[in-house]
């Protein structure tokens, strides 16, 4: 190679580099951003559910730490869990995982899992409220 051709070669090759990366750097920050709002979004649809629960005089406590784990919302003192989830049935593998872990974490300590989805918080929550408090009886019937 001729170091008239040598120049425009490494150019070249810098270039693919840096685009390589430049793209790849890019991705990631995508992917990082669509995880966040995918986190504000949940977190917005929790707190819905939250303040709507509360307007049929449930008030569970929000964001409850047990082991590793937070709940979207709890009864601590019953064990119950809620979790307000954006779709039922699209979910990741990573996702999935991770919704399997809790459950059975929170299952083999003695928790109740309820779980409601975008939909059905639009659309039903009286359904859901009715639910809720069903089971508050019942664990509150069978604590006595």
């Amino acid at each position: 190679m001729t170091n008239s051709t040598l120049f425009p070669t490494l150019f070249f090759f810098l270039f693919l580099l840096f685009s390589f990366g430049f793209i790849f750097s890019n991705r990631r920050q995508a992917k990082d951003k669509q995880a966040v709002e995918k986190e504000v979004s949940k977190k917005a649809l929790a707190e819905k559910l939250h303040s709507e629960l509360s307007k049929y005089g449930l008030h569970p406590q929000p964001y409850y730490q047990e082991g590793e784990f937070v709940i979207d919302m709890a009864f601590p003192e019953l064990k119950i869990a809620i979790e307000a989830v954006e779709h039922e049935y699209l979910v990741s593998p990573d996702q999935w995982e991770m919704e399997w872990e809790r459950d059975a974490f929170l299952k083999n300590h003695g928790w109740t899992v309820l779980r409601f989805s975008a939909a059905r918080i639009e659309e039903d929550i009286s359904r859901i409220a009715e639910k809720i408090s069903r089971e508050l009886a019942g664990r509150h019937h069978a604590g006595s």
